[in-house]
């Protein structure tokens, strides 16, 4: 927890460089900071032995070195190459982000020198970094399996196979409807039809290796999205709200999550105006939305909580803080003119 706690002190000072010293002002920086250091988020997984401090870390020394090493020379994209290899190893979710960065690359392909080498270099160098292991994968689990093992596991659990409800881990606990159990849990209830529609399907993954269980819940999982596509959209879009609102926890929703969901719709809309406000290099910008997209669609499909997308908020705050800043300036401005009148 130390390190922890040490990593997000580091976050928060990567914050406070890229929004002060890339197109922004030092206050804008200073915001920045300020906003990621009381962020509910960051807060806990700094307390907490998770992975969303080390993916906020990695995220950001990504963006960072990307950006700052825009027009060195044609090699200068291997760091950044190096790192993004390592956010895959940390979460397998974002394993496309090194092609979303390429994509960026060709977007701004007037304003960066020699782009198509640099992106070339850095999707080659980052699945350089990963590729140790996923032949561990293939040796020791007899599959291929680029990061993690829990891919279709996650998906079969977000096709809504529970009648709509929340799976959050494939092996949640299920009861049938109107059963004592249920009266005296917090299980998810279904229908008899659906639970014993459930076990028929992942009881056998009990007894499973993790690369025959993902083999086993395949077919169901595609079978689950072709035949009902609605309630898997359905279910993608509740994603995006415990993602980015903190929403669909709880049914009702508590005063404090709806608080909390009024505050992340503040932050977006202020990070939507300093997008557009930032006068900065475009693909500073794009590199930043690169991350939140590539992670919010791969949260969407694999039905990811809220934390999932805690690292991406640095950037939300870094121009969130662009229009405050600006604000901040005016009214110092203005307080100024009436104290001299």
């Amino acid at each position: 927890r130390l390190l922890q706690a040490v990593l997000d002190t580091v976050n928060c000072f990567l914050v406070f460089v890229i929004a002060s010293r890339l197109g922004l002002a030092r206050r804008a920086g200073l915001i920045a900071a300020a906003l990621f250091a009381v962020f509910p988020g960051f807060i806990i997984s700094a307390n907490s032995v998770l992975t969303e401090t080390l993916a906020a870390f990695l995220a950001l020394l990504a963006v960072y070195l990307l950006i700052t090493l825009r027009d060195r020379g044609k090699y200068s994209w291997v760091w950044p190459g190096i790192v993004c290899g390592l956010i895959i190893l940390n979460k397998g979710s974002l394993l496309f982000f090194p092609i979303s960065i390429a994509v960026v690359a060709f977007l701004g392909r007037r304003s960066i020198r020699q782009w198509l080498w640099k992106a070339a270099l850095l999707v080659v160098v980052s699945y350089a970094v990963v590729s140790p292991w996923t032949i561990r994968n293939y040796v020791v689990l007899g599959g291929f399996a680029p990061t993690n093992t829990y891919g279709w596991s996650c998906i079969w659990a977000g096709t809504g196979i529970a009648e709509g409800k929340i799976l959050v881990w494939w092996d949640d606990p299920i009861v049938i409807s109107g059963s004592p159990k249920a009266k005296n849990t917090k299980w998810i209830s279904v229908s008899k039809a659906t639970y014993d529609k459930i076990c028929f399907q992942r009881d056998p993954t009990r007894k499973m290796s993790r690369m025959d269980c993902e083999r086993h819940l395949r077919p169901y999982a595609i079978k689950q999205i072709t035949e009902h596509p609605v309630t898997f959209a359905y279910m993608g879009i509740q994603t995006f709200g415990r993602l980015w609102f903190n929403l669909w926890h709880e049914k009702p929703p508590s005063k404090r999550s709806l608080a909390y969901a009024v505050y992340n719709a503040l932050m977006i809309a202020l990070a939507a105006v300093g997008y557009a406000r930032w006068k900065a290099v475009m693909e500073a910008k794009r590199f930043m939305f690169a991350y939140a997209i590539v992670t919010t669609f791969s949260s969407m499909i694999g039905l990811s909580d809220a934390r999932q997308g805690f690292p991406m908020w640095s950037f939300v705050f870094i121009l969130a803080a662009v229009p405050l800043a600006v604000y901040s300036e005016r009214l110092k401005a203005t307080r100024k003119a009436s104290h001299g009148g």
